[in-house]
């Protein structure tokens, strides 16, 4: 700088008076911004002051040009959703109702069950259910739901309107009504025909043969369960197919071997009391495994249907 000012200082009078009005005008102070703004403020504002960022407007997708076809879709799948789930209900409804029919029936007496279970056209293995029912005590409860649920669906099939009725009859005590219904019960299979007994037949024939079959399965877990036979022990207790109420088994299954126990070193007088004792014991211990054994041949059954 000093080099280029002493150049113009060796000029002429006039330069070096214009060079002094020059300096003077450099020398002069900037004046101080106003005091009510803060200098604080004013980088701040400057500072934060950002221009919001843009953002692209997309284009709506071709999907969303056609709301129509979409609600008609959602109306049919609602549809079918309310179609199944009320088909869900009404067999809900309907197996509640079965295992109502079943705790009725079995408050009712062996004579008055064998009158309804003919006039609705229901088998032995009804009447069987039924009656172990009737034995199981208040102390299985499990127990118990369980084989309700196995009663309900076995009449599950029964008309409605006809097991209300034969039900209501019963309580009622009108035994012309239980007759009437019993007779036409009886005239309906003899209606049918030549064809029908020759199916019956055929029919009583495989029923015949399945008898045998679960008859001899509940024997040979009888004398497994009885002789304590480790291998038919574990058999039966691990099925999973078959609803049964495992405490009530070892409870049977425990008198039959103490009433054996009983009869070990007992006087003449005591033997016959023992001996009818010990067939009580066995026949409830039998028509227990004669009920899982049916049970696991339906279910057996089922699977191949």
């Amino acid at each position: 700088m000093a080099q280029l000012i002493r150049p113009i200082r060796q000029l002429s009078p006039q330069c070096n008076h214009h060079f002094r009005n020059l300096r003077h005008l450099f020398s002069k102070k900037l004046p101080n911004p106003p005091s009510s703004i803060p200098t604080l403020l004013l980088f701040s504002s400057f500072s934060t002051a950002k221009s919001p960022p843009r953002r692209r407007i997309r284009p709506a997708p071709p999907e969303a040009l056609t709301p129509t076809v979409i609600a008609e879709d959602d109306g049919d799948s609602d549809g079918s959703e309310s179609d199944s789930l009320r088909s869900r209900n009404q067999r809900k409804r309907d197996a509640r109702r079965a295992v109502k029919w079943g705790m009725e029936l079995a408050s009712f007496s062996g004579e008055q069950v064998k009158r309804i279970l003919k006039a609705a056209s229901l088998g032995e293995e009804v009447y069987d259910a039924l009656m172990l029912a009737k034995r199981l005590g208040s102390d299985v409860r499990e127990g118990k739901r369980r084989h309700f649920n196995y009663i309900g669906k076995l009449l599950r099939e029964v008309e409605p309107d006809l097991m209300d009725t034969l039900i209501n009859a019963t309580k009622q005590g009108d035994h012309t009504t239980l007759q009437t219904l019993i007779s036409s019960a009886k005239d309906v299979a003899d209606d049918v025909g030549g064809s029908y007994d020759d199916d019956t037949e055929t029919e009583s024939e495989d029923g015949e043969e399945g008898s045998d079959e679960y008859i001899a399965m509940a024997a040979r877990w009888f004398d497994g369960l009885i002789s304590q036979n480790v291998e038919l022990t574990k058999e039966v207790y691990s099925l999973q197919s078959v609803d049964f109420d495992r405490q009530e088994l070892r409870k049977l299954v425990r008198k039959v071997q103490l009433v054996h126990e009983q009869k070990k070193g007992t006087t003449e007088e005591k033997q016959k009391e023992i001996e009818a004792a010990l067939v009580t014991a066995e026949n409830s211990l039998k028509q227990f495994l004669c009920s899982m054994a049916k049970q696991m041949q339906s279910e057996q059954t089922d699977l191949y249907l």
